[in-house]
C-alpha cells in the first residue's frame, strides 16, 4: 500500500488547520498516511529525517508558496511525487494551477501527473515568483510586522504606498547581450499569476524550461490596489510591463535592492544569476485541472 505524508504548516495563512486535518482523516482513513507538522525550527532538516524514516510514496505540502519553497527540495532530491494543499497567506502557484482547498485532496482515483520547473536564483530555489523592488519591500514590511493572511498583506501595502515610485537601474544580460532598464518592480516569473489572481505574466508556463522577466515601466498610487488586489483583465491590460522570456540570464544592479522569493524576504542584492532546472519536481493534480 502506498504511503502518504501530509506536511502541514500550522501557522500559514493565520488559519486553523483542524478542519483540514479532519478532512484528511476522513478521506484517507483506509489508506496508509501520516501527518507531520512544521515548527518553524529546522523544518527542512527535520523533514529530511522524516522522509528517510517514513519513506512515503507521495507528499502533500499544506501551506503557502513560502512553505512549498522551503520544503520542496528534500522531496525533489528523493524523486518523490508531491501535491499542494493551498493554505497560506499567498497561494500563488496553487492559484495559477487551479488547485483549491476544495479539490486538493481529490486525487486518489482521479488524478494526473505533470512536472514543475525549479528556477535557481543564485543559491535560492524558486517555484513561482520572485521580485526585486516594490513587492519585495512590501513583503519585508509584512514579515517585520508579523502579519498573517491577505488582510495583513493589504495593510502592509497601504503603509508602503509612499515608496512605490523609487526606481532602480538594472542591467539584464541574456546570451552575452546586455539591456539596461530603470524600474521600481522587476519580477522573475515561473508562472502567470500572483496569489491575488493578478496575471502579470501571460506567457508563463511552469514546465517549459524557461522563465520570464517582467519589468514595470510605471505604476501610480491609484492603480496599485487594482493591479495587486483585483483579479481583472482590465487591470492587467493597463499595466505597463515589458516581458522577456529566456532560459538563463544575469541581472546587475547599480545598488542593492530588496529581493523576495515565493513570498519570503531574502535580503538586498545587486547581482542575480538565474537558470532553470527543467521539470525537476513531480507534481500530482486532480483530473478536474487541465495539464499546465
Amino acid at each position: 500500500m502506498k504511503k502518504h505524508l501530509f506536511v502541514i504548516n500550522p501557522v500559514s495563512g493565520g488559519t486553523d488547520k483542524q478542519g483540514l486535518i479532519d478532512d484528511i482523516h476522513q478521506k484517507f482513513s483506509n489508506l496508509s498516511y501520516k501527518i507531520w507538522k512544521t515548527t518553524g525550527k529546522k523544518d527542512k532538516e527535520n523533514l529530511e529525517s522524516e522522509l528517510e524514516a517514513y519513506q512515503p510514496d507521495m507528499v502533500f505540502l499544506a501551506g503557502g508558496d513560502g512553505t512549498i519553497n522551503q520544503l520542496l527540495m528534500p522531496i525533489v532530491d528523493r524523486n518523490i511525487e508531491f501535491s499542494i494543499i493551498p493554505s497560506g497567506s499567498a497561494n500563488g502557484l496553487a492559484t495559477d494551477l487551479g488547485i483549491s482547498i476544495e479539490n486538493c485532496l481529490d486525487i486518489l482515483d482521479n488524478s494526473h501527473r505533470t512536472e514543475l520547473d525549479i528556477i535557481m536564483i543564485n543559491d535560492n530555489p524558486m517555484i513561482h515568483m520572485a521580485d526585486l523592488g516594490l513587492n519585495a519591500t512590501l513583503v519585508k514590511r509584512y514579515e517585520e510586522e508579523n502579519r498573517r493572511g491577505f488582510i495583513g498583506y493589504a495593510i502592509s501595502a497601504i503603509k508602503e504606498l509612499p515608496a512605490i515610485n523609487q526606481p532602480f537601474k538594472a542591467k539584464i544580460i541574456i546570451d552575452g547581450s546586455a539591456q539596461e532598464f530603470e524600474t521600481s518592480f522587476l519580477v522573475i516569473a515561473n508562472s502567470q499569476r500572483y496569489g491575488t489572481g493578478f496575471e502579470i505574466n501571460p506567457k508563463g508556463k511552469v514546465n517549459d524550461g524557461k522563465f520570464e522577466l517582467c519589468l514595470m515601466n510605471e505604476l501610480s498610487i491609484e492603480s496599485i490596489f487594482g493591479h495587486l488586489f483585483q483579479d481583472t483583465q482590465e487591470n492587467s491590460d493597463k499595466m505597463m510591463f515589458e516581458v522577456l522570456s529566456t532560459d538563463q540570464c544575469e541581472i546587475e544592479l547599480k545598488e542593492k535592492v530588496n529581493f523576495q522569493v515565493d513570498g519570503e524576504y531574502i535580503g538586498t542584492f545587486d547581482y542575480l544569476k538565474i537558470k532553470p532546472h527543467p521539470k525537476s519536481a513531480r507534481l500530482i493534480l486532480p483530473n478536474t485541472i487541465p495539464h499546465p
